[in-house]
């Protein structure tokens, strides 16, 4: 004769009950921890872009030129560019322009600049 058959520890019902919070707990924190990412994101560009616009706000077209008759002015925001005069004889005595490390930090954003707002004058003096 066999051994009568021990009620099982936890009930089925109890169980799916307990794997249905589990889920539910889980997807819970799934939930906030994207939300914790989507706002680090939201203010790592909004510390991006914030300096920017105020750059952009107080910057100014430099006039240089790249060979020839190719006389133009580009736009840079305030401190991301700075103009020199050619030193050799491949660059001539032409006005010429550079980034600095600020225009170069804000590169993706002066190229979206440009392409939008402040495009770059051609024959402007």
């Amino acid at each position: 004769m066999r051994a009568p058959r021990r009620p099982p520890l936890v009930r089925a019902d109890v169980l799916d009950d307990l794997r249905v919070r589990s889920n539910a707990k889980f997807r819970s924190e799934q939930i906030k921890h994207t939300a914790r990412i989507l706002l680090g994101l939201v203010v790592g560009m909004a510390l991006y872009c914030g300096p920017y616009v105020w750059l952009t706000q107080h910057g100014f077209y430099i006039p240089h030129n790249d060979g020839g008759s190719d006389n133009r002015e580009t736009w840079y925001p305030a401190y991301c560019g700075k103009a020199y005069m050619g030193r050799t004889i491949q660059e001539g005595r032409e006005p010429h322009v550079t980034l600095t490390a600020v225009g170069v930090f804000y590169l993706p954003l002066i190229v979206v600049d440009r392409l939008t707002t402040h495009k770059t004058r051609f024959n402007a003096w």
